[in-house]
């Protein structure tokens, strides 16, 4: 998606909750970060590719989308949580999308036996092997 864009998520799969799971780091921002799209909440891509509330920007979203060529995911921006499929419905474009603020990793390639993670510290990109979920040809970062 281009940036400017405004859209809505729907059937959003939750993260799993049996047995023993990743802990969400929220950083500074406790329970406000958001860390899964909300239904009937309207976003906008940032200008940096990033995810912003359109109707309050200053909601901390920690979550970005992924879409290949036949469906869309989203992802929470923190090392080592896989994509999890939702629905998108695009609402408008704009001419004049917000800069953004990125929370948490960026994750700059996906495959069956790894993903690469962009640090936040200009480190060198560390790599999390063994990792299994769907190739992703295509992201809005």
């Amino acid at each position: 998606m281009e940036p400017g864009t405004r859209f809505y998520c729907y059937g959003i799969q939750g993260l799993p909750c049996e047995g023993l799971t990743r802990t969400v780091s929220t950083y500074s921002y406790g329970d406000s970060l958001e860390i899964h799209p909300e239904n009937n909440r309207l976003y906008v891509v940032c200008a940096d590719g990033s995810i912003q509330d359109a109707h309050d920007p200053s909601r901390p979203i920690g979550w970005e989308l992924i879409i290949d060529e036949t469906k869309c995911f989203y992802r929470i921006t923190q090392q080592g949580f896989e994509p999890l499929e939702c629905s998108v419905r695009l609402y408008s474009t704009g001419p004049a999308p917000p800069g953004g603020k990125r929370i948490g990793s960026i994750v700059k390639q996906y495959s069956h036996h790894a993903a690469i993670y962009e640090p936040e510290d200009d480190g060198e990109p560390e790599v999390t092997s063994s990792i299994s979920f769907p190739v992703l040809r295509s992201s809005i970062v």
